[in-house]
């Protein structure tokens, strides 16, 4: 019996969509900051959103350390939160206005890629994939634990993990609802209630602890991560650049029993670029394999060979 795999999608498969749209340099050249957190950006020579969050947590913590007044301290506080909510109101902002945004061609292509795996995890926090979920993935077979509208608990057919939240789901009265999507109003909605200060559930925490303090306080990010840590099936990781922020992610692989792995470089990074995602799977491959005791198979290819939006 031949086993369907699992894939977990990065950040590469929506800049697979379109590189303008969702590299943060874009994303940055969206975002409304002040002169001082542009500044910062500048100073450390990053896009990175996370990562510029990460130097800020440190920085307040070392202060406090020497017992620095606290002014400089809340400012700090105060820079992360604007950053936090930066990013989604950026994304928001450079998410696809509409699902007719992508082509038939598109959503033939990616169908037909996904329908490949029967667990589909993802840390994007983009429409692209609900659109084709719901444009081409067959809703009875593979579902995202909602119900109509709202989060359904004791799903146990979930098999489409958001797990870092998304752009569509929202808390309603204290319960996780989504906006389904029928057409433009999707977007509108989602950019007209984070202009009224009302933000979608995401994780978008600075530090790996943080982000893991953060999913384990959610029960529907609690159980999108405790699905992919007890996953056994096949795992094909794509686009996904184990950043130092994401090591969470990379935590419940590791501990997960799944024996075969699939990791995906881009093909027009630098070279010092894929030497990275290479090298970082690989001392996955080895924690898992210390784990696991027993031989673990790793393999190589390039994102475009294995799917391509066209």
């Amino acid at each position: 019996m031949v086993v369907k795999p699992a894939i977990l999608l990065g950040n590469g498969f929506s800049r697979g969509f379109n590189e303008g749209m969702f590299s943060y340099s874009s994303l940055l050249a969206t975002a409304e900051f002040t002169e001082r957190i542009q500044r910062v950006f500048k100073l450390l020579d990053t896009s990175d959103f996370e990562a510029v969050m990460a130097q800020l947590e440190t920085t307040a913590s070392l202060l406090d350390a020497y017992q620095h007044g606290p002014s400089v301290e809340e400012a700090l506080s105060v820079d992360v939160g604007r950053i936090r909510a930066g990013l989604i109101e950026a994304v928001g902002k450079h998410n696809p206005p509409d699902r007719y945004a992508v082509t038939e061609q598109q959503y033939d292509n990616a169908g037909a890629f996904l329908a490949k795996f029967r667990e589909i995890y993802t840390v994007n926090y983009d429409t692209l994939l609900y659109w084709v979920h719901m444009a081409r993935l067959n809703t009875q077979i593979y579902k995202d634990g909602f119900g109509s509208s709202k989060v359904l608990w004791g799903y146990n057919d979930q098999n489409v993990h958001y797990l870092h939240g998304a752009l569509h789901m929202f808390y309603e009265d204290g319960e996780l609802h989504k906006i389904r999507s029928d057409g433009a109003s999707i977007i509108n909605e989602v950019q007209a209630r984070i202009e009224d200060g009302e933000y979608p559930l995401y994780v978008a925490e600075g530090t790996p602890r943080q982000k893991a303090r953060f999913i384990k306080k959610d029960p529907y990010l609690r159980e999108c991560l405790l699905s992919l840590r007890k996953n056994s099936r096949p795992l094909t990781i794509y686009g996904f650049n184990f950043n130092e922020s994401d090591a969470h992610i990379v935590d419940a692989i590791a501990e997960s029993p799944t024996r075969e792995l699939v990791v995906t470089f881009h093909r027009l990074a630098g070279k010092a670029q894929r030497d990275r995602v290479k090298d970082r799977a690989r001392r996955l491959h080895e924690r898992m394999e210390d784990s696991q005791g027993c031989r673990v198979a790793l393999e190589f290819c390039a994102a475009d060979e294995l799917f391509n939006w066209g």
